[in-house]
């Protein structure tokens, strides 16, 4: 069984500020060494669930995040930034992919660094309904026959994507301050969680036959909100029909 883990960096375990998701930043540096222990677990509950072949995609910014040297050595890694033939690449066959350290999307209160693919959209609808990335790249995997079966992140953001995929097992994962920065609670709190992702993981792989693709009903009818007419007309390089500050 191949599976695939695809990750993000907002939603890690130990993130709590967004310089931490900057790519060159000292504070990135240990976001880095989050995300490289996050994936870790991950690994791990995939290969106990009964995978056969791992293959991690890092798909954080320029998607060179994850500190190789530490990443568990029975997985492949891909990283790197892609357009074609899809955001991710080429697309292998995976039996299932498992979704780390997702963040909430564009326009979403209080959360933390929410946003959708692009920092310059407020909103992205899909047949009139807001979405989020994970609802995005659950259809794109959909199309191709491949089931999403776990994500982790923000709470908000889990919620956000449950909507469209309730099979998903989840690890809802704090963004405050204070759950990293209180001494033995916040090692206790990163311990058991990163645990969780362990087992979690080592779930979805177990039921992999209750996965589903997310199909969405055609005709799709897409929008793309955003900030401000002036950006919507710069970003309209394909000369979509546009309304005010909506390419659609």
């Amino acid at each position: 069984m191949h599976v695939g883990i695809f990750a993000d960096m907002e939603g890690c375990i130990g993130i709590w500020k967004k310089l931490q998701c900057y790519r060159g930043t000292p504070d990135w540096q240990y976001g880095r060494e989050c995300l490289t222990a996050d994936i870790n677990r991950v690994i791990k509950g995939a290969f106990k669930g009964g995978a056969t072949r791992v293959t991690v995609k890092d798909t954080h910014d320029t998607g060179f995040n994850c500190i190789r040297k530490k990443l568990d050595h029975r997985a492949e890694y891909n990283g790197g930034p892609y357009v074609r033939p899809t955001i991710f690449g080429t697309i292998p066959k995976y039996d299932l992919i498992l979704y780390v350290a997702i963040h909430a999307a564009s326009g979403t209160q209080d959360a933390f660094f929410p946003h959708t693919h692009f920092s310059k959209f407020s909103e992205l609808r899909l047949n009139g309904k807001p979405i989020c990335e994970m609802e995005l790249y659950g259809g794109s995997f959909g199309e191709l026959g491949i089931p999403i079966g776990f994500v982790s992140g923000e709470d908000i953001a889990v919620q956000q994507t449950v909507r469209s995929m309730p099979w998903l097992k989840t690890v809802s994962v704090d963004k405050k301050k204070e759950s990293y920065s209180s001494g033995k609670s916040s090692i206790d709190y990163v311990t058991a969680h990163r645990q969780l992702l362990q087992e979690k993981t080592a779930e979805a792989v177990l039921q992999v036959n209750n996965m589903k693709p997310l199909v969405y009903t055609k005709p799709l009818y897409f929008e793309a909100i955003f900030k401000s007419e002036t950006v919507a007309k710069q970003y309209n390089t394909w000369g979509l029909e546009r309304n005010n500050n909506i390419i659609h």
